[in-house]
């Protein structure tokens, strides 16, 4: 049976497309002079000039083409200051940003709908996704456990090694074997790592938490629930 969600999918396919489909904004070239037209404009003076070839009085001015009966075909906008090209171009950038966030915006709502039937669900994946991270975590812890018992028994052997019988430091101890203090060195550089992952798994909980809590407010948004 087909999902009541889907018609809302649907159009949120739809308007996800019509994102990505939409073009950017762009001047567009003027077409090509048709032999027996010419230009007038306005000039400096507020004199009106007129030729086949754009007078020299009308660059950079607005301008009208002409066919050769005299009917008017289209004007001509003067040339963007550079002031008004930095603004448009600011503007360009701008309606293209919000584009970028729409269709960002819709790939979340479909991405929402596409995962999710109910609240409920919504609810259990969270619960599962901590209880798994939580699990890691104290893995994690015993793990360290295990490497600081580990590491307490290679110091022991230092201990006996250095010191005679009655428990005294001897005076000239022998070097300690090479193994016991690679050994040393790796236990404590991989009860370093896992404190280290420690503080990753327990930011990811936080995370975990954030997400699904947008995802509630996200679909609450889309379906209409309170």
């Amino acid at each position: 049976m087909a999902s009541p969600l889907e018609p809302l999918r649907c159009a949120l396919l739809f308007a996800l497309f019509a994102l990505w489909a939409s073009p950017t904004l762009a001047q567009p070239d003027p077409p090509p002079r048709v032999q027996g037209e010419f230009s007038c404009c306005t000039d400096a003076n507020g004199q009106r000039s007129c030729g086949e070839i754009l007078p020299r009085q009308c660059v950079g001015r607005a301008y009208t083409i002409y066919s050769r009966s005299g009917l008017r075909i289209r004007n001509v906008a003067p040339p963007k200051t550079e002031t008004e090209k930095t603004e448009a171009a600011v503007e360009i950038q701008r309606l293209e940003k919000e584009r970028e966030i729409a269709a960002e915006q819709q790939r979340r709502r479909l991405a929402i709908m596409s995962t999710y039937n109910n609240m409920k669900e919504i609810d259990d994946r969270q619960r599962q996704d901590e209880a798994n991270l939580r699990k890691d975590v104290g893995e994690t812890r015993q793990r360290i456990a295990d490497s600081q018992k580990h590491l307490q028994e290679l110091q022991d052997k230092v201990m006996a090694l250095q010191t005679d019988k009655d428990g005294k430091k001897k005076k000239n101890p022998p070097p300690l074997p090479h193994d016991l203090e690679e050994g040393i060195r790796n236990v404590e550089m991989d009860i370093k790592y896992q404190n280290e992952l420690i503080k990753i798994k327990e930011s990811e909980l936080a995370r975990i938490s954030a997400k699904y809590d947008r995802d509630r407010r996200e679909y609450r948004e889309l379906v209409g629930e309170r």
